[in-house]
């Protein structure tokens, strides 16, 4: 792929996720298990997927995924980006301090242990925000889309599919799961620090 927009590395770890038998590619298949969100339909998920198939091989690329989310990002393509830098920066903080933190002094230990408790309260803090708004607008969505059939979400977690589930708690479930943080931004993996 040329020269990656800033915020798209993202949709890669988006495209690892849902990619689920590792070929390279999405099927339909993995695009409606991965995107369903309790709203959309399967008829409108199975439109949406022939639209970003602009190679018209029936598979998905990430460069078709990158493509298509670049031109819809609006006013989240700043936020992508300082989450690129984020991520950047955490796996490379995490990774000088696990290295740093078995030979360093007690109270250098006591002051990692301290920044990275308060590193985790500035996320969450973040976090909370993001997770009040998305799952409003997802209870609005599913109230006005009442009688409609959407596609059934299921959360495939290491393996396991518990069923169908409304978009926002399947979406939380994914979260968890996501393996934006478990690599670097040049893909090499984090240090397993603890």
């Amino acid at each position: 792929m040329a020269e990656q927009e800033k915020g798209m590395s993202i949709f890669l770890d988006v495209f690892r996720r849902a990619d689920k038998n590792d070929d390279g590619a999405l099927s339909l298949e993995e695009f409606g298990a991965f995107f369903a969100d309790g709203v959309i339909t399967d008829e409108e998920l199975g439109n949406l997927f022939r639209d970003i198939d602009t190679h018209k091989t029936n598979n998905l690329d990430t460069g078709e995924l990158c493509t298509y989310f670049s031109h819809h990002l609006g006013p989240f393509k700043e936020m992508f980006g300082a989450l690129e830098d984020l991520n950047h920066s955490m796996t490379k903080a995490l990774n000088q301090s696990a290295q740093q933190y078995p030979t360093a002094s007690f109270i250098e230990q006591f002051v990692s242990r301290f920044l990275m408790r308060e590193m985790l309260n500035q996320l969450v803090a973040v976090q909370k925000p993001v997770e009040t708004a998305s799952d409003f607008i997802d209870e609005k969505a599913i109230k006005e889309r009442s009688g409609i059939s959407q596609a059934s979400v299921s959360v495939d977690v290491q393996g396991e599919t518990p069923g169908a589930v409304p978009g926002w708690l399947g979406r939380r479930a994914r979260r968890q799961y996501s393996s934006q943080y478990s690599t670097g931004s040049e893909g090499v993996p984090a240090v397993d620090l603890w």
